[in-house]
């Protein structure tokens, strides 16, 4: 974005470490000599001030140039012409938007495409589970080969968070691989959701099985925090991502993934040919755990005079918890499932996404209601306008009416092209197949 290069970094005052600020001090002793930048880079816009320099001489810059690093192919599956004609809000002129949102989102997931699957180039260069799932999806419908997919889910396998097994929700790759220092209780539910997407995708079943134990093992550990009413306790002590929104009621979306996760264990292990999962910690088959889950969920988190779900003893209501809710296959009916997708925009005060994250997920069970229209509307809205704040690729974190929103305490270290923004490609080119 423009503004990296007309807001001063520094005084650094947010609490993530103003060592992740995309900054290079440089003393040249000797000219003419070519000077290269060790450290790789997400730019568009560059800044070079000239610190000190001698009275005598003067400096000028030739044959600059960046070299841009990739691991994803060539070849890739654009978009077709696309037929507007069966939805009436849309015009022709909205094709040529699709498009233009697309060639964001290609480069999107380009950027965050080596040797694993990271975040973002700009900032932290390590990958997140959370991220993943999302650049995954996008990579299967826009070229064939994922060599890169099974590496950042073998890496997460291979480096458990603690002895008991627990997958870390972020991990570094260099100087050698290495678990991070969080564990994400949603992201640790939501690997077996990649794994079984991976599984499907690419038909690599060997693999699935050699890592279907520990995403067997990551139920076990996290329904010590289911009581007996089957209903997922948030104490506050654990880090359960779903959005960057530190107000988000976050016991309902918890509940819902965990049961989304069941279904696709299950599923996962039918695909592999193996026993019915069973959680060890619950004394209970996985069918049945989530069953009684999804009961518990409709008598203690369903309002029926707003038509939607509400979460924790407050009652919030948000837009998340009605995507997770949903993918769970928790509403009675596709009734139910509309009403609550739809009824939620309504709500003085709803808790809407922060990031494009969090957009995903509302957008996904949208798209699993059936309204194809309302998600290319969506995508407009929302994606399209981080195009029209000049984005050539799509940020972390985009509130139109609060640009300066920042997790970390400053725009300075917000990343603007990052990877779980990347999935207007996979939209499009589901509804659009």
């Amino acid at each position: 974005m423009l503004r990296d290069v007309c807001i001063d970094l520094y005084p650094w005052n947010g609490w993530l470490s103003g060592a992740f600020l995309p900054d290079e001090i440089i003393n040249v002793d000797w000219l003419p000599q070519e000077v290269v930048v060790p450290r790789r880079h997400a730019f568009r816009y560059v800044k070079i001030d000239m610190v000190f320099l001698s009275e005598r001489y003067g400096i000028k810059f030739e044959n600059m140039r960046a070299n841009a690093i990739t691991s994803m192919p060539q070849k890739i599956r654009q978009l077709e012409a696309l037929d507007l004609s069966r939805f009436s809000s849309l015009s022709a002129n909205d094709a040529e938007r699709f498009q233009a949102i697309d060639q964001a989102a290609i480069p999107t997931l380009r950027g965050c495409m080596q040797t694993v699957y990271e975040d973002g180039p700009r900032r932290d260069m390590r990958q997140w589970i959370g991220d993943l799932r999302l650049q995954a999806l996008s990579a299967y419908t826009l070229f064939d080969g994922h060599a890169v997919v099974k590496r950042s889910l073998a890496l997460f396998a291979g480096l458990p968070f603690d002895d008991e097994g627990r997958v870390p929700g972020t991990l570094y790759e260099k100087p050698a691989p290495l678990k991070g220092g969080s564990f994400t209780v949603d992201y640790s539910i939501i690997f077996t959701v990649v794994l079984y997407e991976y599984a499907i995708a690419t038909n690599d079943l060997e693999f699935a099985k050699q890592v279907y134990a520990i995403a067997l093992r990551q139920f076990e550990l996290v329904a010590r925090f289911i009581n007996d009413d089957f209903l997922f306790v948030d104490d506050g002590s654990r880090w359960i991502f779903i959005d960057w929104d530190d107000d988000l009621d976050r016991q309902a979306a918890m509940q819902a993934i965990y049961i989304w996760g069941l279904l696709t264990l299950i599923r996962l292990a039918e695909l592999l040919n193996m026993d019915e999962p069973y959680i060890q910690t619950r004394k209970s088959s996985a069918r049945d755990l989530s069953r009684q889950m999804q009961e518990a969920a409709r008598r203690s988190f369903w309002d029926e005079k707003l038509g939607l779900f509400t979460s924790g003893l407050q009652k919030q209501v948000s837009f998340s918890t009605q995507a997770f809710m949903i993918l769970a296959d928790v509403p009675e009916s596709a009734e139910q499932a509309k009403s609550a997708v739809d009824n939620v925009r309504d709500v003085p005060g709803a808790r809407k996404p922060v990031s494009p994250y969090a957009h995903h997920y509302y957008v996904e069970a949208m798209l699993k209601t059936g309204q194809e229209e309302r998600v290319l509307q969506y995508i407009l809205d929302y994606w399209g306008s981080m195009v029209d704040a000049g984005g050539s690729t799509f940020f972390e974190v985009w509130v139109p009416e609060d640009p300066d929103l920042s997790p970390y305490g400053g725009v300075q270290n917000n990343s603007y092209c990052h990877a779980w923004s990347c999935t207007p490609s996979w939209f499009l080119r589901k509804i659009f197949r």
